[in-house]
């Protein structure tokens, strides 16, 4: 990346401003709570529309003993794991619903006076959890005060209020395994930390752990330094003498949830001195989403959230910034599990394609406003599906197809836990 790129109207990425209060609901165990509920499965189909790298920490060597950053694999199948997708898919669910407040870095008193009034605090308990914790899951509590002896650092028995509070959520996302396509060979320049501690905002916090992301970059994320409202062209130089006018009693408020955009794609000069093995443009991966016991809107947001429709551009991995990961996501076929439920209604194909209409269609207020700001950050409009792609990539060789890919021998690299299913 170039050190040019200082403002913030240059940036990648942009902000689908946070809503101002969070709706959470009772939940019982088990958990239902309405005369109807839905449960189903949903075989899904990820097409690939621009490189997408999805590492697991093994790596590769090629003739030159040059290092290649290897696609994730699960038995020597070329796998998309189910957390990545799940990922994306709950940041745009959180995004577009009354959902609770984003994880803060560093110390959470610290940056809670940047969030909106209404919706401070992420959900701390299983029995009454917001739509997103609900259905994507949580873990709050604990930590700060305990012991392996199940004491407290004081020395006193720890009490149960203070262990933590586990939500394993009504979606599981199995792993999406290559169906067809090719892997390719691409160098990418190295992409730095999107939430670094530049520049700190020493005079309000204290000075982050050394190595440690805590505070973030106050000019890109959430300065309210001044009122005229020159964010976008805000200078480092701009910051600092605002922020000094404003003092230590300045106000924050973050920008938002933060999406590359699909019309602002960086163009690096050169391809880096990173080697990537990545899935090719019009590869296919299928897998299953399967959802038990949720309420039609909350069917509702996950069917919109996983863009069934198209609504908008979901990107996946490594490389968002340079346009990399991006996906379509088409429904193939649902299988309702109703049956198991005595209270569940039946789920087909044409009830899920409605939920996502629905959602996008009937809401208005804060919601509508959100999905309009999601849709026109990542637009299909302006999604461009050439990434340049040749197929001699910098001299690395042709494209591979994926079964020639499979036979390298991938040795013995430790495997990242994302790959579990959820």
């Amino acid at each position: 990346m170039s050190e040019r790129q200082t403002f913030l109207k240059d940036k990648p990425y942009e902000f689908v401003p946070l809503l101002e209060t969070c709706e959470r609901f009772g939940y019982g165990d088990p958990p239902v709570r309405e005369a109807c509920v839905y449960s189903g499965k949903l075989g899904l189909k990820i097409t690939v529309l621009s490189p997408l790298h999805i590492g697991g920490g093994l790596q590769d060597y090629d003739a030159d003993g040059n290092v290649i950053k290897k696609q994730m694999r699960r038995n020597g199948q070329v796998i998309l794991p189910g957390s990545s997708l799940k990922g994306a898919v709950r940041s745009v669910a959180e995004a577009v619903s009354y959902s609770c407040a984003v994880k803060l870095p560093g110390k959470v008193s610290d940056l809670q006076r940047a969030l909106p009034a209404g919706n401070k605090q992420p959900c701390q308990s299983a029995g009454r959890l917001c739509m997103a914790c609900y259905i994507f899951g949580m873990m709050a509590g604990g930590g700060g005060n305990k012991k392996k002896d199940g004491k407290q650092k004081d020395g006193k028995q720890r009490d149960k209020s203070d262990e933590p509070t586990c939500f394993r959520g009504r979606a599981q996302f199995g792993e999406f395994v290559l169906e067809s396509g090719s892997l390719i060979d691409k160098n990418l320049p190295a992409l730095k930390s999107p939430f670094q501690d530049y520049p700190n905002p020493h005079d309000i916090f204290p000075p982050s752990r050394k190595g440690k992301i805590s505070y973030g970059n106050e000019r890109l994320y959430y300065c309210k330094a001044c009122t005229e409202g020159n964010c976008e062209s805000c200078t480092k130089e701009d910051y600092f003498q605002k922020r000094d006018i404003a003092g230590q009693e300045r106000e924050m408020e973050f920008r938002g949830r933060k999406f590359y955009s699909t019309g602002k794609e960086w163009k690096p000069e050169s391809g880096g001195n990173t080697r990537y093995e990545m899935i090719a443009p019009k590869s296919v991966l299928k897998g299953e989403v399967v959802f038990e016991n949720l309420r039609q809107e909350e069917g509702r947001l996950l069917a919109y959230a996983l863009d069934i429709g198209h609504s908008f551009c979901m990107k996946l991995g490594y490389g968002k910034p340079l346009g990399y990961g991006k996906v379509k996501i088409d429904l193939e076929r649902v299988q309702s599990l109703g049956d198991r439920y005595p209270s569940a209604a039946k789920v087909d194909k044409e009830l899920v394609e409605r939920w996502a209409r629905e959602y996008r269609t009937q809401h208005t207020g804060q919601i509508k406003m959100a999905v309009d700001e999601l849709e026109r950050i990542m637009s299909v409009d302006e999604m461009k599906t050439a990434v340049h792609v040749p197929e001699m990539d910098m001299g690395m060789g042709k494209m591979k197809t994926a079964a020639n890919v499979l036979e390298r021998n991938m040795g013995n690299g430790k495997r990242s836990n994302t790959a579990n299913s959820y």
